[in-house]
């Protein structure tokens, strides 16, 4: 009976302790990113730069400035073995009065050069499928855009709006101006060059 007792306690040690440095492995493979790198606000001043909210789709988002060195994309947010950590970033984009929804998900806020930039969105499948777009904008310097991209809102397509952030001068609340942008062939690398 006491080599049962011996073997069982051993199981369990043996279980135990795998378990316990498995884990550890685990997370410790959540912790190392894949090769894109993550997007960083350029380092110039703030009114030679336009911000852009991200709204409806944080991960699997990246981008690519025209003037970039290298021309590599970078994610919206970091990417480890374990997926996207979604994050929500605010960096003082007035906000929608009207439109509260936006800001209980995830959103980002980031500083962008004004210049041509590719916005390319994968989504992960959800009940209509994925999404794979690539969008080609150029924010203006000093003005504020608000990017929603929802693959919800029409079963047969994906839906992105790009609007600037305006104030309207009769009524002084902050709104939405449709903004103009230009749908891409998707790859799966970004480049100018197409």
């Amino acid at each position: 009976m006491e080599e049962k007792m011996t073997k069982y306690y051993s199981v369990i040690m043996l279980t135990f302790c795998l378990g316990l440095t498995g884990c550890q492995s685990f997370a410790e493979l959540g912790r190392q990113e894949r090769n894109i790198p993550v997007y960083k606000d350029p380092p110039q001043s703030s009114e030679n730069l336009a911000r852009i909210r991200f709204v409806g789709n944080v991960t699997g988002t990246s981008l690519l400035q025209k003037s970039d060195v290298p021309q590599e994309e970078r994610d919206l947010v970091a990417h480890t073995m374990l997926g996207f950590y979604n994050d929500t970033r605010d960096i003082g984009i007035p906000k929608l009065s009207y439109r509260p929804q936006d800001y209980k998900g995830y959103y980002f806020e980031i500083k962008v050069k004004p210049e041509p930039t590719l916005i390319k969105i994968s989504t992960d499948v959800g009940p209509n499928g994925a999404c794979h777009t690539v969008f080609l904008i150029t924010p203006e310097a000093g003005k504020d855009y608000d990017l929603n991209y929802d693959q919800k809102e029409n079963k047969k397509v994906c839906v992105m709006h790009f609007n600037e952030i305006v104030r309207d001068a009769t009524t002084g609340v902050t709104v939405l101006k449709p903004a103009p942008y230009r749908a891409k062939k998707y790859q799966y690398t970004l480049s100018f060059n197409d």
